[in-house]
């Protein structure tokens, strides 16, 4: 870990930040690959904030990008008709044309989570590691 900060603090932020980066490229990626939206409107939606720490919790993370974006994700589409027996029969004969779910959000952000949570548990071992010395070198100075 490279610019390691002094504080716990900063260190969850560094790693929130450098997670983020990584999670905006995935999704990028699988926006590509499932060949999602016309447009370019959603890609360059996509952004994420890593906010300060508070009384509470160390650091957060928030995604963001435009919300037509989770409809994709989920497969929804426009509203249904009112169902009389004819649009139920024209229902079925649609559904199998049907939009599917294209899983570009939560497949590709919720399996980054196992990366976010092995950076911090291998880097915060390390990161505790560096505050003992300093700490040690402290008192050490200290005390001559």
């Amino acid at each position: 870990m490279q610019n390691r900060p002094q504080y716990e603090e900063e260190f969850i932020q560094h790693e929130l930040t450098e997670w983020g980066d990584y999670v905006e490229e995935r999704l990028r990626q699988a926006l590509a690959a499932l060949n999602v939206g016309y447009t370019q409107e959603l890609i360059a939606s996509l952004s994420h904030r890593v906010m300060a720490a508070s009384a509470s919790q160390k650091g957060q993370y928030q995604q963001l990008f435009k919300e037509y974006g989770r409809f994709v994700d989920m497969g929804a589409g426009r509203g249904q008709m009112l169902q009389t027996e004819a649009n139920k029969r024209r229902a079925l004969k649609r559904r199998k044309g049907a939009r599917q779910p294209k899983k570009w959000y939560s497949k590709t952000f919720y399996g980054s989570l196992n990366k976010l949570i092995g950076n911090l548990s291998a880097n915060y071992a390390a990161f505790a590691m560096q505050q003992m010395q300093v700490i040690g070198q402290n008192n050490t100075q200290n005390t001559i």
